[in-house]
Order: structure tokens, then sequence, then C-alpha cells
């Protein structure tokens, strides 16, 4: 049963609030351009995404990602990556996912608590 799985346009500034309300238990992520495919790579090595790569279009056809998954981007390569996805979200490595989710909004709770992003981009300021 898929629970809680949602696939956003990849933005920390959505992602977060989902992670520290619970709403969000693991996802499926889809980054667009700015800095979307690198919150998405950091959301996948934290361990509560999966990133959906082939759907990428443009210069990125030919290449590999960073973590070395080459893009295709073809009709038949997202229909495969897609359909891996959404196997591996039924299972057990997604159970995994989500007790990760659990850590990782805990950690989001006590930074947020402590305040030290708040302070630490004062003290960038103040450079």
């Amino acid at each position: 049963m898929l629970r809680n799985v949602w696939c956003p346009p990849c933005l920390w500034v959505r992602l977060q609030p989902l992670v520290y309300l619970t709403v969000l238990t693991h996802a499926v992520v889809w980054p667009g351009g700015w800095d979307q495919p690198h919150v998405a790579s950091e959301v996948c090595q934290l361990g509560i995404a999966r990133e959906l790569v082939q759907v990428r279009t443009g210069h990125n056809i030919g290449r590999e990602t960073a973590r070395g998954i080459l893009v295709e981007g073809t009709d038949e390569a997202i229909a495969l990556e897609m359909e891996e996805v959404f196997r591996f979200m039924v299972s057990e490595q997604a159970e995994r996912m989500m007790k990760r989710c659990e850590e990782v909004r805990e950690l989001v709770k006590e930074d947020m608590e402590r305040g030290d992003s708040h302070k630490n981009m004062l003290a960038l300021g103040a450079l």
C-alpha cells in the first residue's frame, strides 16, 4: 500500500515543513531547475526519497547524474523507472525509508528548537 508518497517539485522550502509535520514519510522527487536537482540529491542521500531522473530533458540526456545514473530520457526509460520506483515504494526497503524519515524528522525538530540555522544565517549576514 502506498502511504504518504509525494512527488513534489523538489524545493527544500516545501519538503522541510512536510518532514517536520509528519506529513511526509517518504517521497518520490521530480526535480526541475534551479536548486531542485541538488535538493533531490540531498534528500536521496538522506535516505528519505527516490528521485525520478529519466524525466530530465535538454542537456541532461546522455549524461550521468552525480550518483552515476545515465539519463536516457526515452519514453521506455521513463516507464521502466516509474515501475521500479513504485515497486520500491511498496517494498521492505520503503519501510526502512519511512523509519529513516522519522530519524531525519527528529534531527530537523532538534535543529529548529535550537535555532542553529537561524544563528548561522545571522552570523553569515554579519560578515
